[in-house]
């Protein structure tokens, strides 16, 4: 296709010249292509495939006037019902390597809604990556041509990365090898089968399909996060209660890794028990230099329905030593008295700027049983 030699001929020379995306008029072949050409040659698939071109929307990006280029320049096929953006649901998409030295046509899932949804953008990686291996179960084996799981866009940006590892099926096309038009509809019409076969079973996300979290794997992620969070809240006043998961065949709140990576680096490695450096200190985390400390949630996460917003914010989330952890999950009740009392006392004033209210005594009764995730 005379289209996609144009992107490829014009977009690193662009990239490169101008370094943000300039007017249309500047690039106007490449503008052409991917906003226009692409786009209009997929709704064209669209309808000759009898679907109704009224339920679908076919959109392309190079990344957004007066900002840098995008990592991985893109035109993708919309489900209305359960897309019109590329930040949400699951859709149809042409991916540029960012060396330009292939393109990827893909059903593929929008990274955003992953990191939203688990607060990590390594977890985020691994779940898309799930949630596309479960998508592969649904749909069984691929057509000779594509490929299942991770593609390789020869990237580092982090969206990019994101369609890395959330490709469900993917045909790879290089840029000595093109492919005609008629085989491009071909291979459209192919995922568009697919894409029919999930969205009655997924609606709307495919974040649902394989939502799984393990606490090692929520650990794991506050691990890899930890040195790179600012040292303060993300947020200020009280906020919605956090988005719900299935787990273990249940609806269970989500944490944000990277809340629970912040507290932790708000603390420098000092246990909340321990009045000061050094008095706790257990050894040197080795992922991250510092003291190794963990996240407690101390009004416990699991009582989430109680409370009209969220527990999981960062004055809500003290950093403890791997004993004095213990201590508040698996110690006797009358032991655990005086460390929540501390705790209390500590936390009370920054817990109600948060809309968090509750009292000692309240405090000490949920404490009864704690669950993993607390």
């Amino acid at each position: 296709m005379i289209e996609l030699k144009t992107v490829f001929a014009e977009y690193l020379p662009a990239k490169e010249k101008y370094g943000r995306v300039p007017r249309n008029v500047e690039i106007p072949a490449l503008v052409e292509a991917i906003r226009k050409s692409i786009p209009g040659f997929f709704l064209e698939c669209v309808e000759r495939g009898g679907y109704i071109s009224t339920e679908w929307l076919t959109k392309g990006s190079i990344g957004e006037p007066n900002r840098t280029f995008a990592h991985v320049p893109w035109v993708a096929i919309f489900k209305r019902s359960i897309t019109k953006s590329a930040l949400e649901g699951y859709y149809i998409v042409l991916l540029f390597s960012e060396d330009m030295s292939s393109v990827y046509l893909t059903l593929n899932q929008a990274f955003t809604a992953f990191e939203t949804r688990y607060g990590s953008i390594n977890l985020a990686y691994r779940k898309l990556q799930d949630c596309a291996q479960q998508a592969v179960l649904e749909l069984g084996p691929a057509p000779d041509g594509f490929t299942t799981g991770p593609i390789d866009l020869r990237t580092k940006g982090t969206l990019s990365t994101g369609y890395e590892f959330g490709s469900i099926w993917a045909k790879e096309y290089f840029v000595d090898e093109l492919p005609s038009q008629t085989e491009l509809e071909s291979d459209v019409l192919i995922l568009m089968q697919a894409y029919k076969t999930l969205w009655t079973k997924f609606p709307h996300s495919l974040v649902d399909a394989n939502t799984e979290i393990s606490n090692d794997e929520f650990v794991k992620a506050v691990e890899i996060t930890v040195k790179t969070v600012p040292k303060a809240p993300a947020t200020q006043g009280p906020q919605p209660p956090p988005p719900k998961l299935k787990s273990s065949g249940r609806e269970v709140f989500s944490r944000s890794a990277n809340v629970s990576a912040r507290a932790i680096s708000m603390s420098d490695g000092v246990c909340a028990l321990s009045g000061g450096p050094g008095t706790h200190a257990s050894f040197l985390w080795k992922k991250t230099g510092m003291t190794y400390v963990e996240a407690h949630h101390l009004i416990p996460f699991s009582k989430q329905d109680q409370f009209p917003h969220s527990l999981d914010v960062e004055e809500n989330i003290v950093a403890l030593c791997a004993n004095c952890h213990r201590l508040l999950h698996h110690a006797r009740s009358d032991e655990k008295n005086e460390p929540l009392r501390r705790l209390w006392q500590l936390r009370k004033d920054d817990l109600a700027a948060r809309g968090l209210v509750v009292e000692l005594n309240e405090l000490k009764k949920m404490y009864g049983k704690l669950a993993e995730e607390d």
